[in-house]
């Protein structure tokens, strides 16, 4: 399997976590939780490449933050805590 299509495999499972992410009684939890869950799946293996999968795992954290109506500022200071 060529780097391609092992990102895009990393990328169809990251869209099933924020499909399965539940807002629930702990939202910031859950979406720390999906994070925790995003960086498992889609780990840099890809050497020079990891340039894109960078890149592509950020634009999921931030599809999984819209779902949690999240902006930047939310999520920094939930990291600094």
């Amino acid at each position: 399997m060529g780097i391609s299509e092992e990102l895009e495999k990393m990328k169809a499972h990251a869209d099933e976590i924020i499909t399965n992410a539940e807002k629930g009684f702990y939202p910031e939890q859950n979406f720390i939780e999906a994070v925790l869950q995003i960086h498992k799946v889609m780990r840099p293996n890809f050497g020079p490449a990891n340039g894109a999968l960078f890149n592509a795992r950020e634009r999921k954290i931030e599809e999984l933050a819209k779902k949690f109506d999240l902006d930047r500022e939310k999520i920094n200071a939930m990291s600094k805590q």
